[in-house]
């Protein structure tokens, strides 16, 4: 014989069914309020991560400037400007090398010629000179030319000359002795013998 629910055991379990359905509403409530709170950060943090924020804020200190540029901060200006470096030309985003050489705007001393590189430029001296200023090289004094035995060295600006000594000829880089007596260029007198020596000539008494 079966046996009815009671009023009381009916209310009961409705209780029990309206505290089931508000927890679950609550938990709905909190997962609703963690995705959310999931997606706002998620929001902020994309950026982030792209390198959003990091580009933007790049792009407001002027880090959109060339390598071979400077961010300056202007006078009454909340922005800053990219500046080339000396040596560089262009609007600081993009610069282009200036050659010094080809504009004549260096310093080279007049012995030297100029030499452009990145950004600068050189000085290199002109043969025959050397030293910060291009000073002449005083080849003679240095024992550094190419004279043989037989010539005295010149020096000259930049270089220097070798000049055969008396008695001697220029042949090719070589000084080589003149046989006076040969040339007819001795002064020796009749009765007298003319015999060559090196770079000279001396005058012998023929033999009666």
């Amino acid at each position: 014989m079966s046996q009815e629910p009671n009023q009381q055991d009916t209310s009961a379990c409705k209780v029990s069914m309206r505290r089931f359905a508000g927890n679950a509403t609550t938990r709905n409530m909190i997962d609703l309020l963690l995705v959310i709170i999931i997606l706002v950060l998620l929001g902020i943090a994309a950026p982030i991560i792209r390198g959003d924020y990091h580009d933007a804020d790049k792009k407001s200190r002027g880090s959109n400037c060339h390598d071979n540029a400077s961010c300056v901060k202007l006078e009454n200006s909340r922005n800053d400007n990219c500046v080339c470096h000396a040596g560089f030309k262009g609007d600081g985003e993009v610069c282009t090398d200036i050659d010094e050489c080809e504009t004549g705007n260096n310093s080279c001393p007049k012995h030297a010629h100029c030499i452009n590189v990145i950004g600068s430029y050189t000085c290199k001296c002109h043969h025959g000179y050397q030293g910060n200023h291009c000073l002449d090289v005083d080849e003679c004094k240095l024992g550094i030319h190419t004279c043989n035995g037989h010539a005295d060295c010149t020096n000259t600006m930049g270089s220097y000359k070798c000049t055969c000594r008396i008695g001697y000829y220029k042949d090719e880089m070589f000084c080589k002795d003149i046989n006076e007596c040969k040339a007819g260029s001795h002064s020796c007198t009749n009765g007298t013998k003319c015999l060559n020596t090196e770079g000279s000539y001396r005058c012998v008494k023929e033999s009666s």
